[in-house]
């Protein structure tokens, strides 16, 4: 409920001020993110999928942003991964917005511009990136996808 209602707020579930102990507001900011990734409306994600609905297990879902002090999704393996919106504000060295992606399903990276199917070789070859004028690394996932993490 807590994300639900963050959500329709737009805002944090900590910004909500609702009386929630960490491990609960750091599930409730975990679930806020998924909700918002999707396209659909959040009722019908949390009913379609039966997992965000589980007890959360004892392990930690989000960290700050270490740009902008966010919550982000938490993954041990890129423990500076920025949020959503940092993540959405990647930059070439010249300010240019650019975007990764896979280029095929085992693998391989591959940077753009935002908008374009043109290749930012720089950013493809360097891995380099800047949110903000913050240097970041962009690279792929290891199970797959995108990630940028502050440096």
């Amino acid at each position: 409920q807590a994300a639900v209602a963050a959500m329709q707020d737009r805002t944090t579930v900590a910004d909500l001020g609702l009386p929630l102990g960490p491990a609960d507001l750091d599930y409730a900011e975990y679930l806020r993110i998924h909700l918002g990734r999707s396209p659909i409306d959040p009722l019908r994600v949390l009913a379609a999928e039966d997992f965000l609905l589980a007890p959360p297990e004892q392990r930690r879902y989000t960290h700050l942003c270490p740009l902008c002090a966010a919550p982000a999704l938490h993954q041990d393996r890129y423990p500076r991964s920025v949020c959503d919106t940092c993540y959405g504000r990647t930059a070439d060295r010249d300010g240019r917005r650019v975007t990764g992606s896979n280029t095929h399903m085992s693998g391989g990276f591959v940077a753009h511009f935002a908008g374009t199917s043109d290749i930012c070789a720089e950013v493809t070859a360097t891995k380099r990136c800047w949110v903000a004028e913050h240097p970041c690394r962009i690279d792929e996932a290891h199970f797959g996808g995108v990630v940028v993490e502050a440096l």
